[in-house]
């Protein structure tokens, strides 16, 4: 499929790519399908971008990269509607916020 982007015009992806957020992300209750786009070779960042709308995007990071041990805590229903049967079969993303010349994710 291709996605149009904001940032990098019209990009081709492998639909099987697609990340899809039933309830949407946080704040974006509409906004529920996305992929994720590299910003280059060897980055701690990545942009989630989302294929319905090309202004959508959010830089994102893995925080063990910066915060050795971190851990997301999580109950044991939540795996369940998440469909895990471990924490092994996930990889945690938070989105980086600038504020000042501080980022925090």
């Amino acid at each position: 499929m291709y996605v149009q982007t904001s940032r990098f015009g019209k990009i081709k992806i492998d639909d099987s790519k697609t990340l899809v957020f039933p309830k949407g992300l946080l704040g974006f209750p509409k906004h529920k399908r996305f992929v994720l786009l590299e910003t280059g070779e060897d980055s701690y960042f990545w942009w989630l971008q989302s294929v319905v709308t090309p202004e959508l995007a959010f830089v994102i990071t893995d925080p063990s990269y910066f915060v050795a041990g971190y851990r997301v805590p999580i109950k044991a229903d939540q795996m369940e509607v998440l469909g895990l049967g471990s924490l092994d079969d996930v990889q945690v993303f938070v989105i980086v916020n600038k504020h000042d010349e501080m980022l925090t994710g």
